[in-house]
Formats: structure tokens, sequence, C-alpha cells
């Protein structure tokens, strides 16, 4: 369909293969957000429009825009013709015109967006914006996990709010790429951090050689964390991007 240059990926989509793209972006104005919104259907217009937060309707359309470029730049479908349904715990999955395998997943955070996407492959991400004395030890007591706990108690004081995003992003992005969400109990599995890798309780099931997990700064406003179940991980090849506003906006302007 001919995307333009900065929204191909240089190397086919397959099931060894996780590519990542975020975007940040600065309070949009009126004509902007709606450029974007020309790539989503009538549903995610409508649910944007009754979003009345400005930087939640602007995060949510950014989101959707990125997640319809990135599926498009893997498939010959117009960004606009993706159809999405909810699966078992409210991940979002690909309903039509064609699927070709692809899995996805969005994250969006005042200020960034973020999509993982994979060929028959459970993907995860989950960005969030860091804010001294949001996430805290007091909130991590009833979220983590002993063992994750202890790692943020030995956290030097100016790593404290580091480790606690890192951690709480990596258990967002695995739960969201296991598909079972918040049903999974969060202390059930813990996190190391460099590199980060994952353990399990005893109640519950799992290899942790079979998963893949990377966190990233892609500002220093914001915390991102991926997650990749494959039964090789060292074999997966990593496409991680930043998208821009102005690239997305082009790719808009010749939708429907």
């Amino acid at each position: 369909m001919g995307l333009a240059p900065d929204m191909r990926i240089a190397q086919a989509v397959d099931p060894d293969s996780l590519v990542v793209r975020y975007l940040a972006f600065e309070p949009m104005g009126e004509a902007r957000l709606a450029g974007l919104a020309r790539m989503l259907d009538d549903g995610e217009r409508a649910y944007a429009a009754r979003l009345k937060v400005a930087g939640e309707r602007e995060a949510y359309v950014a989101a959707h825009a990125l997640v319809r470029a990135t599926l498009s730049s893997a498939a010959d479908v117009a960004p606009y013709a993706w159809r999405f349904q909810p699966g078992e715990h409210g991940k979002p999955r690909i309903a039509g015109p064609v699927a070709q395998g692809l899995s996805f997943n969005l994250s969006h955070a005042r200020g960034m967006v973020a999509v993982a996407m994979s060929r028959h492959r459970d993907v995860g991400v989950d960005v969030e914006r860091m804010e001294q004395g949001k996430l805290t030890m007091q909130l991590a007591d009833q979220m983590f996990a002993p063992a994750e706990l202890a790692l943020c108690r030995a956290a030097p004081p100016a790593r404290l709010t580091d480790a606690l995003y890192d951690i709480w992003t990596l258990k967002e992005a695995y739960i969201k790429a296991d598909g079972g969400g918040f049903t999974i109990p969060l202390q059930s599995f813990a996190f190391t951090l460099d590199p980060p890798s994952i353990s399990f309780d005893p109640s519950r099931a799992g290899d942790p050689a079979g998963w893949l997990f990377r966190t990233l700064r892609p500002a220093p406003t914001h915390a991102l964390a991926f997650a990749m179940r494959h039964p090789r991980p060292a074999d997966v090849r990593m496409d991680v991007q930043p998208m821009t506003e102005d690239a997305l906006l082009r790719l808009a302007s010749t939708t429907n």
C-alpha cells in the first residue's frame, strides 16, 4: 500500500522477530488530533470523542493510530481497514480483514504511546510516565513479590524510582503478553533487573527460559518495558525505534 520510508520495517516480521515502536507527543491542537484520527475506525473515534480530558484523548488517538500504522508496515492493509476484537481478558486482537498471524499489544501514558508486534507470538508492552511520589514503596508493598521488594529496598536512593518503574512496567508487559491481565496474581511471579528475568512462584506454572524481556527509557520522563514468549529468546531479532508524530500524520493524510 506504499507506506512512507520512515514507516517501513527493514526485515520481514516472522515468529523470530519483535517490532516495538514508541511515539512521544506534546499537547496537540485539534487539527493534528483530527489528522491522526483519520486512521481510526468509527467506534474508536466515537470513544475518543467521549474522553473529556485532553491528554487522555490524545494518548488514545495516538496509540490506536500507531497500532494501525505499525500493523500496516507488515501487511498490505490500509491503516484504517484493520478491525479488532477483545480477547478473553480484554487484550485486543485482529479480527480482519486479514490477520496473517500478526500479534500486537499497545500501551499509552501521558505524553507517550507504544506498540509491540510479532507474528504467531505473544507480546506485551507497557509505558509509564515516571513521576516522583506516584509509584512508592507503599504501593509496591501491595503489588510486588517479596524478592522484588527486597531488590527495591537494596537500591541506592537515587535509583529507587528507576527500579520501581522498571519492575512495574515489566510486570504489566508480562501479564499483557500472557493474556491473563490482572487475573494473574501480581505476587505470583518476580523480576530481577540488569538484565531483566522472571521467576515463578510454585503456585504458578511457567518456564522462565521461554520469555524475552527488555526495559528502556524512551525519554527521561518515561519508562518502557516489553515482553515476548519465545522458546529461544536469544534468537529473537528486535527492531525497537521511535516514531514521530509527523510521520504518522503524513500517513494519515493518505488514508480514507
